[in-house]
């Protein structure tokens, strides 16, 4: 069996920020928006943005925790990212009300952020580049 590469946090620490200008801006549009009617055009395209967030943040989040999943074998941050994407999707797609999309996008972007601070954590174990037992 063919030794991954050397883990590394960068593609995770990416993550972490990109997920925490999700939950920055999550936050701060409807105090923006509540503060400056002028700006309230901006919720029509509010959506849109934050599914080009999801767009980017996704694949950025696989990428990273795949190479770390080949390092430390640990489906921790996995699981707890899966949790935060449905959730993120979920305020996105499904839900209605601004208070309930507003939870489900922060508590959203804390689970991805999470996810990649575990991988960061377990990451530090293998940095040697050793691949998992069986």
């Amino acid at each position: 069996m063919e030794k991954p590469a050397a883990y590394s946090s960068v593609m995770d620490r990416i993550a972490v920020a990109a997920s925490g200008l999700c939950v920055v801006h999550c936050i701060l549009t409807p105090i923006l928006i509540a503060a400056l009617p002028a700006i309230a055009a901006y919720a029509e395209i509010n959506h849109d943005i934050e599914l080009l967030l999801i767009g980017v943040m996704l694949p950025l989040s696989a990428f990273a925790l795949f190479r770390g999943y080949k390092c430390h074998c640990s489906m921790q941050p996995t699981v707890n990212a899966a949790g935060g994407v449905a959730l993120l999707l979920l305020a996105q797609l499904v839900l209605e009300s601004e208070t309930g999309e507003l939870i489900a996008s922060v508590a959203g972007g804390l689970a991805l952020i999470t996810a990649h601070i575990i991988n960061i954590k377990a990451g530090r174990h293998c940095a040697s580049g050793s691949a998992c037992e069986s």
